[in-house]
């Protein structure tokens, strides 16, 4: 249940995943299943790979952050947030974002890698000091 993940907790997830790309440490996963879908009933019906969720699941549980490029299973931005909604609903994740054909999924690892509610409070008080320049 990822109720308590409000938009300052997103905010900071997102900023996590900004300093993780800049890197080059965030970690992105590309669709590789030949299937492919042009509405959201294709979406729905769309297989997903055992072997590719099981993939993602296991770098979530590492990583905790995880990007996904569908644009090879969807050819509209809608689609693609959809198919995030639903790996990230089968693998027990949330979308912190999602933007074009990728979705940023995040999932605590055991124990927690990244304390939300730390990285959330920093994330704000950054943004009230940037505000106030």
């Amino acid at each position: 249940n990822y109720s308590h993940i409000n938009g300052s907790i997103r905010r900071a997830l997102r900023s996590v995943a900004g300093r993780k790309k800049a890197d080059d440490s965030l970690v992105q996963v590309n669709w590789n299943a030949k299937s492919k879908a042009s509405n959201e009933e294709e979406v729905d019906e769309l297989e997903l790979p055992a072997e590719w969720l099981e993939h993602v699941d296991g770098l979530l549980w590492r990583q905790e952050l995880v990007n996904l490029r569908l644009n090879k299973a969807v050819n509209k931005k809608k689609l693609a947030r959809r198919l995030g909604e639903r790996v990230a609903s089968s693998l027990g994740a949330h979308v912190a974002q999602s933007v074009g054909h990728t979705a940023l999924l995040y999932r605590p690892g055991i124990p927690p890698i990244l304390n939300l509610e730390e990285l959330a409070v920093t994330v704000d008080e950054s943004s009230d000091s940037n505000n106030e320049s």
